[in-house]
């Protein structure tokens, strides 16, 4: 997540976000829709759907991969069957494409066709899932058998959010959402007590939980597969070992590679401290990197100098962005209403 300051407009930039619901649990198109718009912070490219009797699908994204519309999502198998919302990054998608699709021809350049080809060939999705390398969350959805696919990353680095009513799911990247098309969820009467003392004594909520008891959380590493047509589901477990076996530098420094695959202009956040120069520095090594740094003028705990000497010395280009501190009220609100909890 990254706080954009620009001029007087202020964001706080997550990456893409996806709504899917049973359609019995949806009132109409328009409260879905609006729905999805609380998480367009996630997604300012792109908002599309897909809507049939079973499900009620949106997606938002943002675009790395494959800049054109035909990366948008939800993304349909040729044949149709199939259909894909998704939020992250695969940084090995060549690799499992030839791996496990090898034979589907593609129409795009983005990962998310991929990733729904492979989910749709794989055999044992365990060892598919176990094999990507980067992160993400994701519905995968099988129209013929009437059946979902739920995952989530291993490191729980992209988040996804569930409630069930009557074996009826409603999965989110945002809890807002949940709650938007299940008002009920965000009342006094369906807080989570102990989740909540845990999230004020300890800063996290552990187990899958959150404030709210009727909202739940995907854990790292899990994967649902649910029928539509009688609510059961099944679930198990994966692991990744990407870069486990490799010598720290090395591994820091393929680390930061994979993370400069985008079609989109690549930047980094330099604070000036120990983390941010190490990156912005093995960056810059494999291509120009220009760097930002939000400065805090006149104030004692201002690192702008420090940010100024590491791009220098890096040689990389440098942008100082003045925070507003006249308007930190109004953007401190701006940003609250966009986080889900603390």
């Amino acid at each position: 997540i990254s706080i954009y300051l620009f001029l007087n407009h202020y964001y706080l930039i997550s990456m893409c976000g996806f709504l899917v619901a049973q359609s019995i649990l949806v009132s109409d198109r328009t409260s879905f829709s609006k729905a999805l718009e609380l998480q367009s912070n996630r997604g300012p490219d792109a908002k599309n759907f897909y809507f049939d009797s079973t499900l009620s699908i949106g997606h938002v994204r943002l675009s790395i991969q494959d800049l054109s519309s035909l990366g948008d999502q939800p993304f349909s198998s040729r044949c149709a069957n199939y259909l894909l919302v998704y939020n992250g990054e695969i940084f090995n998608a060549e690799h499992i494409h030839r791996k496990y699709c090898p034979n589907q021809s593609l129409i795009s350049t983005s990962d998310t066709e991929v990733l729904l080809y492979a989910i749709a060939n794989s055999l044992d999705l365990r060892e598919l899932l176990s094999d990507i390398e980067g992160f993400f969350s994701f519905v995968f959805y099988d129209k013929i058998n009437s059946k979902i696919i739920v995952g989530r990353d291993c490191k729980g680095v992209k988040p996804l959010y569930f409630s069930k009513t009557d074996e009826k799911y409603i999965f989110s990247s945002d809890i807002s959402s949940i709650g938007a098309l299940q008002p009920s969820s965000f009342v006094n009467s369906d807080l989570d007590y102990a989740s909540f003392s845990e999230l004020c004594s300890t800063k996290y909520i552990s187990s899958g939980n959150t404030p709210y008891c009727s909202i739940k959380e995907i854990l790292r590493g899990q994967v649902l597969s649910i029928d539509l047509n009688c609510g059961i589901s099944r679930s198990f477990f994966f692991s990744q070992t990407n870069n486990l076996n490799l010598p720290l530098v090395e591994s820091f420094q393929r680390s930061v590679k994979d993370r400069l695959l985008s079609d989109a202009p690549v930047a980094t956040l330099l604070s000036g401290g120990l983390d941010s120069s190490l990156v912005t520095s093995a960056a810059n090594s494999f291509q120009p990197i220009h760097a930002f740094t939000v400065s805090f003028p006149g104030h004692r705990h201002d690192e702008s100098t420090y940010a100024s000497l590491i791009a220098k010395q890096i040689g990389c280009e440098h942008t100082l962005i003045p925070f507003p501190t006249d308007q930190l009220g109004d953007i401190a609100e701006h940003l609250f209403q966009q986080i889900p909890y603390p």
